[in-house]
């Protein structure tokens, strides 16, 4: 990684981290710099440029914004996945809401296509699991972040080029975010906004039925208008979409229960003007229309009431199998507590048979240890007898080796003293057959004292 690289990625970190320590209220110098940095990081590599983008939702929306717009045609050269990075985990926040809805705002008179994708993404992951409408939070986001300020742009969506799903989904959420989203009690679309919302719907081919508390509070709004705005709105309910229009003629022909009768307007007679004269077409007509409204808010009514039976019979069935589930895990339950009580009498049966086991050890190392004292004792005894034993033989040994030596000497004296007496003399035949029965009357002495010293080996 190249030094720019580092630098550029280091200085990113550290604007991100400020950003959210002042929670986006960074300065016009800081917000200058940060634009700087991410431009640069973008025009380094495809890398540099993903990791400027996955960092936008850390940074104030209109520097994200403002980088976007401004390198939109240098991404696209880049063939870089802007809508799947977009679509990522990081964008889901409030924070990357906001960006992706002001990015549209900004596109659409840039580049309306990729407004529309971008809007149509940002709708469906607005959309909640079990709910019609989009939570207020997210209303109020699409409200002061989209309508508010790009409300006049609006036709330069081409609806006509996304899937009919997806545009209805998009256009249902803007109506609700126009009519529905308040702050402090108050709308926060003005009655222009609402207006231009409502000319808008004429660009859907097609246009599914609204939500019932859309419609109810589309005809609230009307009611509130200036007789302006109900002119205004009134001279095109012909080529308004039946969802809407039904609602825009509940405003203007259908009195609110028990109000004060005030003129109406007659828009297939005279539709620029007020008429104070009584017309029983009018209020045929008038009635009509509140018991068509009656009859969509009785069938809209059962239709929630089928729906909540649905949902309590799934609601019941899941509790039927909850108790079942119960039922089994209490069984499972008692029998792995029989298991365990037979566990822990076979432990305790265990420990009494090792305190046994323990005990006998005990004993038998006791045992143990008196047989070696006792051994000991005896090897000590043993030791002195022995010695003493030792000492006897010894004693007795030498004496008989004394008494031995003198007997053997006593008989032996004789031939000693003739053996001296004829040292000095000439051998002769006759001195050597003396000399040969001497030392055979030796031998025979020895012999018999039990030296045998012709015995062969």
């Amino acid at each position: 990684m190249s030094a720019d690289n580092l630098r550029l990625s280091a200085r990113l970190s550290d604007l991100a981290g400020l950003s959210l320590r002042k929670k986006y209220r960074l300065t016009k110098s800081e917000q200058k710099e940060c634009i700087e940095v991410l431009s640069s990081m973008i025009e380094l590599s495809i890398e540099n440029a993903k990791k400027a983008l996955v960092s936008l939702p850390e940074l104030p929306s209109d520097v994200g914004v403002v980088v976007l717009v401004s390198m939109w045609d240098h991404l696209q050269r880049q063939k870089l996945p802007i809508n799947k990075i977009l679509r990522s985990t990081q964008f889901s926040s409030g924070p990357g809401k906001r960006l992706r809805l002001a990015l549209g705002c900004q596109l659409l008179t840039y580049s309306p296509r990729d407004a529309l994708s971008i809007l149509v993404d940002i709708c469906q992951d607005m959309k909640p699991d079990k709910k019609v409408l989009p939570t207020m939070t997210d209303l109020k986001l699409i409200s002061t972040t989209l309508l508010v300020k790009g409300h006049t742009l609006l036709h330069k969506l081409p609806l006509t080029n996304g899937k009919a799903s997806q545009v209805q989904l998009l256009v249902v959420y803007f109506l609700a975010a126009g009519f529905l989203a308040k702050n402090k009690g108050k709308t926060i679309c003005s009655q222009e906004v609402q207006l231009v919302l409502l000319r808008w719907t004429k660009a859907l081919i097609k246009l599914s039925d609204i939500p019932s508390e859309l419609a109810v509070s589309i005809t609230g709004a009307i009611r509130s208008w200036s007789d302006k705005n109900r002119k205004s709105i009134a001279s095109e309910i012909d080529s308004l979409h039946k969802a809407i229009r039904e609602a825009v003629e509940t405003a203007i022909f259908v009195e609110r229960p028990g109000a004060v009768l005030h003129p109406v307007m007659n828009s297939k007679v005279q539709k620029d003007q007020f008429t104070p004269q009584y017309d029983p077409l009018i209020e045929i007509r008038r009635l009509a229309e509140h018991l068509k409204q009656q009859d969509k808010l009785f069938k809209d009514i059962v239709k929630q009431l089928r729906q909540s039976k649905r949902d309590c019979d799934v609601k019941r069935s899941e509790l039927e199998r909850a108790r079942q589930n119960l039922g089994d895990f209490k069984r499972l339950l008692a029998i792995e507590g029989e298991k365990l009580d037979a566990a822990r009498k076979e432990q305790e049966q265990l420990m009494l048979s090792r305190d046994e086991v323990v005990e006998r050890l005990k004993n038998k190392k006791v045992e143990l240890e008196n047989i070696e004292t006792q051994y000991k004792t005896k090897l000590q005894s043993y030791d002195k007898q022995l010695d003493i034993l030792s000492e006897r033989i010894a004693r007795e040994g030498d004496h008989r080796v004394k008494i031995f030596q003198n007997k053997l000497k006593s008989k032996l004296r004789t031939y000693g003293q003739s053996l001296r007496e004829v040292g000095g003399m000439e051998m002769t035949e006759e001195l050597g057959k003396r000399l040969r029965v001497q030392l055979k009357q030796i031998i025979k002495i020895l012999k018999s004292e039990g030296i045998d010293i012709e015995e062969s080996k």
